[in-house]
């Protein structure tokens, strides 16, 4: 493979990946969870990728230009290991069908390495298996995200296990469904981006930690997860009683958060929280 059009190609791929993010970050003011959905490929959906992959490859292997077919495959390639790299880097490896990328990055360095028949007939069998292993893990990502949720609920547990001794057992239900949803929504590596980002910009208010409570300066996750623990306490306090399940996700929403809109995202937390709350609390 010639070494400039390799080198041109990985090029193109950042290039695609950094004007992606900053369209982002222009529409939606800054935000260091747009990383992960700055996807290389600026497509929306598997579906887009899918077809500009198959596009790919036939361009590729049909093209006359034996070169202009070999800088799109590499494109293809780089983009999608970008895309597992982003994904893993920010702890998304769950939400997404790994096994797919990994496919169809295997294909279009199939064909770049051997362009004869036997090469593209393995090409045809690996996409008749990616497309078999996506349409499994549509059936299956409730599950997954589920135990992905799980996971982050017993880390948090257990790490901050020692705060849980000032609360009763449903406030700490709470305070965790929220400290979970938080730490998927803004990974280990994003809070580091905020301190990094506060470092650059001073702003004179800032949301950091686990638990992201706005201050004048960056805190500790420790520190946010006590001051986050006393506001849900507080919170929960002044909730109505005989609430149903939905609107008690509502009231946290819009009294910790200040958005109702945030009551979604506890939503898709609270299955897998009330599965690790389970093992924390067996009957």
């Amino acid at each position: 493979m010639n070494a400039y059009i390799t080198a041109t190609a990985f090029m193109v791929t950042i290039a695609g990946y950094t004007w992606r993010l900053v369209c982002l970050i222009r529409r939606r003011g800054f935000d260091p969870t747009l990383i992960t959905f700055a996807n290389p490929l600026a497509m929306k959906g598997i579906a887009g990728q899918r077809i500009f992959l198959l596009a790919g490859l036939v361009f590729g292997i049909l093209s006359p230009l034996r070169l202009a077919g070999q800088f799109v495959l590499v494109i293809v390639v780089f983009a999608y290991l970008v895309q597992m790299l982003v994904l893993y880097l920010f702890e998304r490896g769950p939400t997404q069908p790994i096994g797919y990328y990994f496919l169809l990055i295997l294909i279009a360095m199939l064909v770049l390495w051997r362009r004869n028949i036997d090469s593209y007939l393995v090409a045809v069998l690996l996409i008749a298996i990616q497309e078999a292993y996506l349409s499994m893990w549509h059936k299956t990502k409730q599950r997954r995200y589920n135990s992905w949720v799980v996971a982050s609920a017993l880390q948090i547990n257990n790490s901050y296990k020692k705060l849980a001794r000032n609360s009763s057992h449903e406030e700490w239900f709470w305070i965790l469904l929220i400290a979970t949803t938080e730490n998927i929504a803004r990974p280990p590596l994003v809070r580091t981006a905020e301190r990094l980002y506060f470092k650059i910009k001073k702003p004179a208010v800032i949301s950091t930690g686990i638990m992201q409570i706005a201050g004048p300066k960056p805190i500790s996750d420790r520190r946010s997860m006590e001051l986050g623990a006393d506001l849900i306490k507080k919170v929960l306090s002044q909730m109505p009683k005989q609430l149903s399940k939905p609107q008690q996700l509502k009231w946290l929403a819009t009294n910790y958060n200040g958005s109702s809109s945030y009551a979604i995202y506890l939503e898709s937390t609270y299955p897998g929280v009330v599965l690790a709350w389970q093992q924390i609390n067996p009957v």
